[in-house]
């Protein structure tokens, strides 16, 4: 369920650096920056009763660390990155929370 929640904001809600940086509007618009994305994420996971939590941090490029958020979900083994912003499930190791 984690993993189609997080492929759905992906499919479904545009990356928009200048679009909606909420949950409700991104997902009446249908874009939204990275947070957006994420917190849309948060609130659908939540709405489903799976555990969930935001995490900000560090993320490697390749080339540099930024700033970045993405999420959490509690299944069965533990915590579970979630990166909707990044269409990644789970997220990939390159951060730093």
């Amino acid at each position: 369920m984690a993993a189609e929640l997080a492929n759905w904001v992906a499919a479904n809600v545009e990356l928009d650096p200048g679009g909606p940086g909420h949950a409700l509007g991104a997902l009446e618009h249908r874009r939204a920056t990275m947070a957006g994305r994420t917190l849309l994420f948060l609130a659908l996971a939540r709405a489903v009763r799976l555990p969930a939590r935001p995490v900000a941090g560090l993320r490697w490029d390749g080339v540099a660390f930024h700033y970045h958020g993405w999420a959490e979900v509690k299944l069965p083994g533990g915590w579970v990155p979630a990166d909707p912003a990044l269409d990644q499930f789970p997220a990939a190791a390159c951060r730093l929370g």
